[in-house]
């Protein structure tokens, strides 16, 4: 069956043994995939926006939203399904980067 980026990302990320949260938030805001924790004595918060590639959300509408989580702490990271597909050793690497950068 389909399963949406954000859960494919998600799961990946589970089995290297990060600890995830999809689809947090309130109303139309919420995170596709959000990871907080420690890190060497360090806490970090990776917000990962997903574009499915089906929705429209909008170029503005994506960059209000990360406006606002950058705000709040959070290191945002955009992945739209073919970068996943095509170079998804890439971006786990960015989100490793943005976890160990915190």
């Amino acid at each position: 069956g389909y399963i949406p980026l954000s859960g494919q990302i998600a799961e990946v990320l589970l089995a290297a043994g990060f600890s995830v949260a999809v689809g947090i938030g309130a109303s139309q805001f919420k995170l596709d995939v959000a990871l907080e924790g420690q890190r060497n004595g360090k806490s970090f918060k990776v917000a990962l926006l997903c574009d499915e590639g089906d929705k429209d959300d909008g170029a503005y509408r994506r960059a209000q939203r990360a406006t606002l989580l950058a705000q709040r702490g959070w290191k945002v990271i955009h992945v739209d399904s073919l970068e996943w597909h095509q170079q998804r050793r890439s971006v786990l690497d960015r989100i490793k980067r943005a976890i160990v950068g915190h």
